[in-house]
């Protein structure tokens, strides 16, 4: 189990056993509070139940004890105490749960030494194992459940063959007429116990999922950082996050800003980080909802890719709609003065890209290189030559439907950095 985890699943464990403790309390208050009432009220119920009160003065003060036990072990695992940290560890709480149980069985040891008979184990005080039981679960440790059951079981099966062999017990010795009948519920205790184990192993191994998926979505975006939809995140969840550096079919876009160094130089840092915001969220909204990622913000623009690290299968036609959604909004907000009139361009090209981590274990990044993001970024720039604002490619235009997306065809360009000139088609 990583160290992290360890870390988590071990806080989780003490706040379990605060409200374990907090449980077993209220538990001890009831019962308490019920014979405490039964000394004043019904003297009746007592000799016809309990035989003397002195059997109701053993369980109350039992009781009180057990109130107080959990009251104060409550109060220490609220405090980041030395004794707290003694906690974590296995031992302390299996030690702590055999005390508890122990507790419980010593109202039955001390009722029968007083009493000289078995009724208190027909009584309800036998269901006070119980809730021991069953709240061991919250200690997400089979063997703390298991070793819950088998003490109480021992412990109530010991106490009534112990009063068989003592002088002056003999009215004790129901034991030997009918000892299937202790043993009986002994192992009930024990098996009792062994379900619990099972369920708190269970709700340890949900939790440690749940755990996992929790940190390999941080990883995640981490990875990608927040430029991401929920789909693909979910998608690289199902690959248990494996990306591998590998050459794609992708749309690349770059966008860009026009005159965004003039704009600046008059203006407060706040005003450029609030205009960055303002006109890059939209834009990013927009940009995950088609199932693009940003790669990259470039201070007066970014670079997105369509098809990367997994494909929609009309990642093309997703940039272009994107790329157009884009340019509407950008007019609408400008019209509702939202944002002051800004101009875009934006550059659209499809190719194979190689796209992975970068970065060391540590410190990763998702990153894609290879000529269409070089060609994309070219094409962008063209659009002042060309006083337009949205360029694709040939190769973006063949997967399109041209009925749907009216287009006009600039012709070959020579890019720098391109031996073959470039077919350029204008969108807007």
């Amino acid at each position: 189990m990583p160290q992290n985890f360890e870390i988590l699943l071990q806080n989780e464990i003490l706040k379990n056993e605060r409200t374990r403790a907090t449980i077993l309390a209220i538990i001890g208050i009831i019962v308490f509070v019920f014979f405490l009432s039964v000394i004043f009220l019904s003297k009746d119920l007592i000799k016809t139940s309990f035989g003397d009160l002195n059997n109701i003065y053993i369980i109350t003060g039992i009781m009180l004890f057990f109130v107080i036990r959990e009251a104060a072990l409550r109060f220490v695992l609220e405090k980041r105490s030395h004794q707290t940290i003694l906690f974590k560890r296995k031992i302390y709480r299996i030690l702590n749960t055999i005390l508890e149980v122990s507790i419980i069985s010593s109202i039955f040891f001390f009722v029968i030494l007083n009493s000289k008979s078995f009724f208190i184990f027909d009584s309800p005080i036998v269901f006070l194992y119980f809730p021991l039981i069953i709240l061991s679960i919250l200690s997400l440790e089979f063997s703390i459940s298991l070793i819950t059951g088998i003490t109480a079981g021992a412990e109530f099966f010991l106490i009534a063959l112990l009063f068989t062999v003592i002088d002056g017990y003999e009215a004790t010795n129901v034991f030997n007429e009918l000892p299937q009948l202790f043993l009986g519920k002994a192992m009930f205790f024990v098996l009792s116990g062994i379900l619990a184990g099972y369920s708190a192993n269970l709700l340890k191994n949900r939790i440690l999922n749940s755990l996992k998926v929790a940190q390999e979505k941080l990883r995640i975006q981490n990875m990608f950082g927040q430029q991401v939809s929920q789909e693909i995140v979910e998608a690289l969840l199902e690959s248990k996050g494996e990306v591998k550096s590998e050459r794609k079919f992708a749309c690349v876009m770059f966008l860009d800003i026009r005159g965004f160094t003039p704009f600046v130089e008059s203006k407060q840092p706040e005003e450029i980080i609030d205009f960055q915001n303002e006109i890059f969220g939209f834009m990013i909204e927009t940009i995950i909802r088609n199932k693009g990622i940003i790669n990259q913000f470039l201070g007066d623009g970014y670079m997105a890719t369509f098809g990367v690290p997994f494909s929609s299968g009309n990642d093309t036609e997703n940039a272009v709609k994107t790329s157009l959604k884009i340019l509407e909004q950008l007019k609408q907000k400008i019209k509702d003065k939202e944002i002051p009139e800004t101009k875009i361009g934006i550059g659209l090209h499809a190719g194979q890209i190689v796209a992975g981590n970068v970065g060391t274990e540590k410190r990763k990044q998702y990153s894609v290189s290879g000529n269409p993001v070089i060609i994309a970024a070219r094409i962008e720039n063209l659009n002042k030559e060309f006083g337009s604002q949205i360029l694709i490619s040939d190769e973006v235009l063949e997967r399109l439907d041209k009925e749907k997306y009216p287009y006009e065809t600039i012709g070959p360009v020579k890019i720098k950095g391109r031996e073959e000139p470039v077919i350029i088609h204008k969108l807007a």
